[in-house]
């Protein structure tokens, strides 16, 4: 069967089923800013019972301010611990809007 729950740390849904995954779940990271060529350190709470292997967590992007005049060079998983996953992005072209934003989209699949 399969066990859907939404909810717990940044509104995550997490999904456990019985088909060798044992559990998904979705976070949203916090904003980060896009108007100044950066590398870009963004740490997000995973809010798992246990921690997930480096090639358990894929990353997209999402922006917060409707903008597209920016680009991104690279997003990559730096790490994760019990706690935290940590990514970084590469702001290649800043966006012109001041104060613009992004986020990270992530899913961690456990147990695959």
């Amino acid at each position: 069967g399969i066990t859907i729950t939404h909810g717990g740390v940044n509104g995550a849904l997490t999904i456990a089923a019985a088909s060798g995954i044992t559990k998904a779940t979705t976070l949203l990271s916090a904003d980060f800013a896009i108007d100044g060529i950066a590398v870009v350190t963004v740490t997000t709470a995973h809010g798992l019972s246990s921690t997930p292997n480096i090639q358990d967590v894929q990353l997209t992007v999402s922006e917060s301010t409707d903008v597209d005049d920016w680009a991104y060079g690279f997003v990559k998983v730096e790490s994760v611990d019990a706690t935290n996953v940590v990514a970084k992005v590469s702001v290649a072209i800043a966006s012109l809007t001041a104060g613009a934003k992004a986020k990270l989209n992530i899913l961690v699949i456990l147990g695959v």
